[in-house]
């Protein structure tokens, strides 16, 4: 940490180049890696499942993927952090990740050389003709798919920027809201999954959401600012109540956000090129957003 620290402040600033162009160049230069290698994991892990459970294996994944994802965040804001610094955090991570590899590698060998399991015939006949394509769905879908990770990109932030405004600036916010957005997308999945929801059932419940969002956001600070002075005594109720009161605005949209990839996705003989691809587009568009 302190030799990144060193060589972010020795980077040139002046007159032609931006001290804000500066930090971002670096961390993309430190980040790129890791974050390629994190994108190519879950459509990896669905590839994977996909030979063990034919249908339904990217929903598995993906909420079981976000679900450890948000308990990670919850987890190193915490715990880890408070209890080892930030070094020891990202040792531990590592040493987790290291760990994961070498039981994928060493237990799970021979799913990477076994064919994918197929589909049962009746959930494959039912599936449009269009969804049986090299992106497994058609323009429209995938325009409405990159509007939704726009949408969803600036939902996110607008959260945060919300949480922040009422909750105060603090890393325990952020950690909040990321847990609760990577939970609604894992819902979200789930739900596609049992109730077999398409793309049009996702972007309606995240229109809902939004909407109800609007009408709960002013009785809700109301409710809250009534609770707090009775739960702030106790810090893990006031964290609690932290957490009820941000999953009642965003609960609800982040779910049916978390929903649109999963309804797009059908099962096929090729899940992780699929994931794949459709994870590009999706995360293009966050970007975009």
């Amino acid at each position: 940490t302190p030799m990144l620290d060193r060589l972010l402040y020795a980077l040139p600033a002046g007159d032609r180049v931006d001290p804000a162009i500066s930090s971002v160049f670096l961390c993309v230069l430190l980040l790129i890696v890791p974050a390629l290698l994190i994108g190519c994991s879950l459509p990896l892990f669905a590839g994977y499942l996909s030979r063990l459970h034919a249908n339904s294996a990217f929903t598995r994944a993906y909420a079981s993927y976000n679900v450890g994802a948000a308990l990670t965040a919850l987890l190193i804001e915490f715990w880890l952090i408070r209890q080892f610094g930030i070094q020891g955090t990202v040792i531990a991570i590592a040493a987790v990740n290291a760990t994961i590899a070498l039981v994928l590698r060493f237990g799970f060998h021979h799913l990477a050389c076994q064919p994918a399991a197929m589909p049962a015939p009746k959930e494959l006949s039912t599936l449009p003709t269009s969804s049986r394509q090299w992106w497994h769905c058609d323009r429209l879908d995938l325009a409405a798919l990159v509007a939704a990770g726009i949408a969803s990109a600036i939902f996110q932030l607008l959260m945060l920027r919300l949480a922040e405004l009422l909750l105060g600036p603090f890393r325990e916010t952020f950690a909040l809201v990321v847990s609760l957005i990577l939970l609604g997308i894992a819902i979200g999945s789930l739900l596609v999954h049992w109730l077999r929801l398409r793309l049009k059932h996702a972007l309606l419940i995240a229109l809902i959401g939004l909407v109800l969002l609007l009408a709960l956001l002013e009785p809700g600070i109301t409710r809250y600012a009534e609770l707090y002075p009775t739960l702030a005594a106790d810090y893990a109720g006031s964290v609690l109540l932290k957490w009820g009161f941000l999953a009642l605005l965003l609960g609800l949209p982040a779910i049916g956000f978390g929903a649109t990839l999963p309804a797009l996705l059908t099962e096929n003989r090729d899940l992780a090129r699929q994931s794949g691809r459709l994870l590009l587009v999706a995360s293009l568009a966050n970007c975009a957003g």
